[in-house]
């Protein structure tokens, strides 16, 4: 019995076989993390140009400056809800907080920012848009890697 094992074994026909199945697996197993990662890679990529397009939306826009500054409003807190799962409905000042404990300084000026334009009452330009505009897309493209984090 085990003379016959042993046979079946060393056969090369058997080792050849057994060699070709595990490399076929191998590669399935590696086309597999491929396609994962490209999907990832996509819907990061979907996420960035999303944002990117509607803060284009907002600077074009002939809406007046409050209306576009709520727009960015909108676009900044979605953004920080899909990036680090946050409230649509927190105020600046509770991201600052929640930008704190993460301890991204990054967001926290930016959210500073909107703090001070908002409540100082500070009258909304076109160049006061322009710069929220650029400073959000900044942000957005330095913090990209947080819209591909697992979403249960």
């Amino acid at each position: 019995m085990i003379k016959e094992v042993l046979s079946v074994i060393t056969n090369p026909t058997f080792l050849l076989v057994t060699v070709g199945v595990i490399t076929l697996l191998a590669a399935i197993a590696l086309v597999i993390i491929e396609l994962k990662f490209k999907f990832e890679f996509k819907k990061k990529k979907k996420f960035k140009l999303i944002y990117f397009e509607r803060l284009e939306k907002v600077h074009k826009s002939k809406k007046s400056t409050s209306k576009k500054m709520q727009e960015i409003n909108n676009v900044a807190k979605d953004f920080f809800h899909d990036a680090y799962q946050t409230s649509t409905s927190a105020n600046y000042s509770q991201l600052i907080k929640t930008f704190r404990k993460v301890n991204d300084e990054e967001a926290q000026k930016f959210c500073g920012m909107m703090l001070r334009i908002y409540y100082t009452q500070q009258k909304f330009t076109d160049r006061k848009i322009k710069s929220v505009v650029i400073e959000l897309s900044n942000l957005i493209r330095k913090k990209k890697y947080l819209l591909i984090k697992d979403r249960q």
